[in-house]
């Protein structure tokens, strides 16, 4: 399959759920909830609703990672946007992960979530920024015109 038929889905897939009301209230929960929990009975050991909150999240998650290592979303673009929530979700989730791979999966699990955040925690978001030509705004901008603005910065 080519990655243009991919970018619907990603798009899709990027503003119904990571945008929704719903899916923040879920990773809200599951950021809050998981750390009042031993994690040594993995995500299968989570209590319900917990459990099935934090599967979607991280799920969600894993997927980003899929369709990055499948070519139909740029790394960076995902580094650039979302680096800090890969690494706050996995910090949390990180270890029932593994407690889950360990005791109860025996293989794969979650590897492209693993996979995705390990580049978030290798990246600099600011400098993939720079490295796109991202513009910023001007520190003070509640007055200025766009042409006092651009004659402040080239007098």
């Amino acid at each position: 399959m080519q990655t243009a038929n991919h970018v619907p889905f990603a798009i899709e897939m990027l503003t119904r759920d990571f945008g929704h009301r719903e899916f923040q209230r879920l990773e809200r929960l599951t950021l809050d909830q998981l750390p009042q929990h031993d994690p040594n009975g993995g995500v299968s050991g989570l209590p319900e609703p917990l459990q099935s909150q934090c599967r979607q999240v991280i799920n969600f998650y894993d997927s980003i990672g899929i369709m990055v290592c499948d070519g139909a979303i740029r790394e960076e673009l995902v580094l650039a946007t979302i680096n800090y929530r890969l690494r706050r979700i996995w910090n949390i989730a990180g270890p029932f992960i593994r407690a889950e791979r360990e005791h109860h999966r025996k293989g794969p699990f979650l590897d492209f979530l693993e996979h995705i955040t390990a580049r978030a925690h290798d990246t600099d978001p600011s400098e993939i920024a720079h490295r796109l030509g991202l513009h910023k705004m001007p520190t003070d901008t509640s007055t200025a015109t766009p042409q006092e603005t651009r004659d402040t910065e080239n007098p």
